[in-house]
Order: C-alpha cells, then structure tokens, then sequence
C-alpha cells in the first residue's frame, strides 16, 4: 500500500511540475519610489513596456498596491485606467479639476475604482477580469501601455505593480506529454491489478 501511494504521490507531483513549468510569472513596476506618493493635484500616467513571451498568452493579470493608504479616514477615490499607450515611466499631469472627476475618463478603459480608503496601510489588488485582459492584448501589440491613477485625494503605498502570468497559447496536452502520460498510466493500472491479486 505504502509503495502505490509513493507511485501515485510522485506522479501527481510530475504533473504538477510539468503544468507549472509551462507557465512564466513577470512582475512590472515604475521606478523607485515613483508611484508611492499620489498628489491630488496630478494624475499620473505610468508607460509598461509590456511584451508578451513568443508563444504565450496572459492567464491572469493584476495591479497591486502595497501597503496602500489614504492621507485621512474620510471618503476619497482613486481613479485607475488602462491606456493604450503612454511615455515610458511615470509621467505627472496637473490636474485642477476639484471634486470627484475622473482625469482619464474617455481614455482607455476604467479599470476600477477605489473609494472609502483607509488611513490604514492594506494590499490592495485588483484582478483583470476577461474583457480588460482581451483590451490588453490589442493594446500590447506595440509592446507598450499605460496606466493612468487619478487621485482625488493623497496616498500614499510602498508600490505599485502589474504581475502578469503567461501559458503557452497551445491548451491541449502536447504529443510528447500524451505519449508519456499513456505508458504511464497503463503502467500504474497493471502495478495496482497485480498487488489486488
């Protein structure tokens, strides 16, 4: 019994390994320090150099916030856009708009919206959902996009950052997987019908 267990425990971890293996994490972020403090008096446009690998298609997407937080308790809001394109690194745009107004409101895709931030430090992330991800792709083509953050208020974070997964655009098993899981298989079936007898 201990030595089907091993058998069956080694190959689930074989294909474990071999379906993360396939796949490549990438983390993007602006330089140092340069999204950390948000001035509500600019919006800022953030230019990601976003490539995506030969061969591969993102599997998920989120922008993070690292001990994210807002100057007071009150109600604040922070605007956050996907563009199709901006200059690389962080750009500051003056911004002299009063109120809760949307800087990048036509440009782009919102993203989301943060309101009713807390003073205190929180992780803030935000998933792509399957529509952005698809508006991503045709904004990449060039290799560039940007974000754009329009604070109606001060933050402050640690850092803000885009973590990118990517797998290989082929979904089904490749031959070479198939002709090793075959044998495999029949191999494990004809081990556990002779310990049965």
């Amino acid at each position: 019994m201990k030595k089907t267990l091993m058998i069956c425990t080694l190959i689930i971890s074989l294909f474990h390994f071999a379906g993360s293996a396939l796949a490549t994490t990438m983390k993007f972020q602006p330089d140092a320090f340069a999204l950390n403090s948000l001035d509500h008096s600019y919006a800022y446009k953030w230019g990601v150099n976003f490539t995506i690998p030969e061969g591969q298609k993102i599997s998920s997407l989120q922008i993070e916030f690292n001990h994210f937080r807002n100057w007071d308790n009150e109600t604040n809001v922070l605007y956050v856009h996907l563009l199709a394109s901006a200059d690389d690194g962080v750009t500051e745009i003056i911004d002299y708009t009063d109120g809760n107004y949307d800087f990048f409101e036509g440009q782009g895709i919102e993203l989301f919206t943060l309101h009713d931030i807390s003073s205190q430090p929180r992780f803030i992330t935000h998933s792509f959902t399957e529509g952005q991800l698809d508006t991503l792709m045709k904004y990449a083509v060039d290799g560039n996009i940007g974000i754009g953050l329009d604070p109606d208020c001060h933050f402050w974070s640690d850092g803000i950052f885009l973590k990118a997964e990517f797998v290989p655009v082929q979904s089904v098993p490749e031959p070479a997987t198939l002709l090793l899981l075959g044998p495999g298989m029949l191999g494990l079936g004809y081990y556990l019908r002779r310990i049965k007898k």
